[in-house]
C-alpha cells in the first residue's frame, strides 16, 4: 500500500472529482450504450479510490490549512 500525506491526497481527490464530472458529462451526449456503461464502470472505480483516500478529521484540519 502506498502511503500519502494529506497534500497528496487532496490532490488526488480534487482530481477524481474533475474526472468523475467530465464523464459524467461524456455520459450525457452519448448515445452509444456500451459506451455509457463502460463510462459507469469506471465512475463507480473512481469513487472506490476516492473512498480509499479519504480524509480522517486531523487531516481535514489540515486539508484547510492547505486550501486557505
Amino acid at each position: 500500500m502506498i502511503k500519502l500525506n494529506v497534500k497528496q491526497k487532496c490532490l488526488l481527490n480534487d482530481l477524481l472529482e474533475i474526472e468523475i464530472a467530465n464523464v459524467y458529462k461524456s455520459i450525457k451526449n452519448s448515445k452509444d450504450e456500451t459506451l455509457i456503461d463502460a463510462e459507469l464502470d469506471y465512475i463507480i472505480e473512481c469513487k472506490l479510490i476516492k473512498e480509499k483516500l479519504k480524509l480522517n478529521e486531523q487531516e481535514k484540519e489540515q486539508e484547510k490549512d492547505l486550501y486557505k
